[in-house]
């Protein structure tokens, strides 16, 4: 049950800080952006964004996989309307 709430704290976290940096990158361009900014934005430590996303393009990674996740969810027989 720990393990179930970890991981719910973590991908609450990842939630949180891609969020964040999402709402920067709509008011500032994406290289000028930091982690600290994102921390900040988020309101997490620094230290704790960290564990969630190691660098920048981790959070580009998770931003793709969100999409993939809300396009495989709003297409869940295929876009031919076929199973896979």
């Amino acid at each position: 049950m720990a393990n179930q709430k970890q991981k719910s704290d973590s991908e609450t976290l990842r939630d949180t800080g891609l969020d964040a940096a999402l709402r920067l990158a709509a008011l500032r361009e994406w290289g000028v952006i930091t982690l600290t900014d994102v921390a900040a934005e988020a309101g997490v430590s620094l230290a704790d964004l960290s564990y969630a996303f190691t660098c920048k393009d981790d959070i580009l990674i998770a931003y793709a996989r969100r999409i993939d996740a809300r396009m495989l969810a709003a297409f869940p027989n295929g876009v031919s309307g076929e199973s896979p």
